[in-house]
């Protein structure tokens, strides 16, 4: 690979007015890239003379000419008022913004609290992207769109002196292929002994095939590996430990391939978390994508207890038990042998009534067991 690295600045130097509620002015802000060569591998965004009386208030979104779009700030600085801040935001940075203390002039990763606000149209709606990494692979040259928005009443403020990009391609003789992953995890909450199920995704967003893809899904130490679903032409690499690795062979421009993974927490009172990777032999510019993790949360049910009785001849037995759970009635008369007699589901108060009706000639012993997938 010989790589050919261009950086170029673009800027609007014209004020972005903030009003004290609602969309800047202008809304959005935009700067048109032209003449870049290769595909975008590094993006740095800057606001020049941030002025604000309530700086929680701000929030900005990037947009790229191919409609990625990244939330770079929000609600960051508390109620610590600025004058004429220079901010750089950069994934490389070292820091990123404070939630609450004073915000201060210097270079940092894009920073966003608590939940993404809604921007109002044209806009794109969320999910946004955290990362500018989100806009690498692409063709750099077109029209970038920066929106601002102040979604608290009661504060007002400006970006005097507009915003710049600091793109940077890459022209190389590798082929290039955007490979992402992405993964749901069902059911987000369980109790310890039932399955949890990872639907991972793999999608090429281009530009060229992409060949040799594995997926690597890490599981959490307070899990076992059940099974695998996998796709046609692809096979199951290797399960050692806790990490679960697939060959999924290649995948055209714009195509994508769904497998499944089945696991069983072992433990509760935990949440387990799962991440899934994939990576292909093609140079990839954008790894944010590459990676993702979910969560679940594990508890412990009830445990079962017994009480009984009997009336002519029958055995009335109690089971006290986590509500909403199956549970397995069984027999046995010499603690070896165990007979289901019946099965039925603990109800909203957490009992379950069972009748044995069987004349037994010896003693018969009870006990109860939890129903699991």
């Amino acid at each position: 690979m010989f790589p050919l690295l261009a950086t170029t600045n673009f800027s609007s130097a014209a004020t972005i007015t903030i009003p004290d509620h609602g969309a800047a002015s202008p809304y959005p802000s935009t700067v048109t890239v032209s003449g870049m060569t290769g595909l975008l591998s590094h993006a740095q965004v800057s606001l020049n003379g941030l002025t604000h009386s309530f700086p929680r208030d701000v929030n900005a979104l990037l947009v790229s000419p191919a409609g990625d779009h990244v939330l770079f700030l929000s609600h960051a600085g508390g109620a610590h008022a600025v004058t004429n801040l220079a901010l750089v935001f950069d994934d490389a940075a070292a820091t990123t913004l404070p939630a609450n203390d004073a915000l201060v002039s210097g270079t940092n990763q894009p920073t966003a609290y608590g939940g993404a606000p809604a921007f109002p149209q044209p806009a794109p709606p969320a999910p946004h992207a955290s990362a500018l990494a989100a806009v690498n692979g692409k063709d750099a040259n077109g029209t970038w769109s920066l929106y601002v928005f102040d979604d608290s009443v009661g504060d007002a403020g400006s970006i005097a002196a507009g915003w710049t990009l600091a793109l940077t391609t890459l022209t190389t003789s590798n082929v290039i292929a955007d490979l992402t992953v992405a993964m749901a995890s069902t059911p987000a909450a369980l109790f310890v002994g039932a399955n949890v199920t990872n639907f991972i995704t793999v999608t090429n967003l281009g530009p060229s095939s992409a060949t040799a893809i594995f997926v690597t899904n890490v599981l959490d130490k307070d899990v076992n590996f059940v099974s695998a679903s996998l796709p046609p032409a692809s096979s199951l690499a290797g399960s050692g430990g806790t990490q679960i690795a697939f060959g999924l062979g290649g995948l055209t421009v714009g195509s994508w391939t769904n497998l499944s993974v089945i696991e069983a927490p072992t433990v509760g009172g935990v949440t387990i978390t799962n991440t899934a990777i994939v990576s292909g032999q093609e140079t990839d510019l954008n790894l944010v994508n590459n990676v993702v993790q979910t969560t679940s949360a594990v508890s412990s049910p009830l445990r079962a207890s017994l009480s009984a009785s009997v009336t002519n001849e029958v055995v009335e037995i109690t089971v006290t038990a986590q509500p909403g759970l199956a549970y397995i009635l069984q027999a046995s008369t010499d603690f070896v042998a165990w007979t289901p007699i019946a099965t039925n589901t603990a109800s909203p108060g957490g009992t379950i009534k069972f009748f044995d009706s069987t004349s037994p000639q010896s003693a018969r012993f009870y006990r109860t067991v939890r129903q699991l997938p």
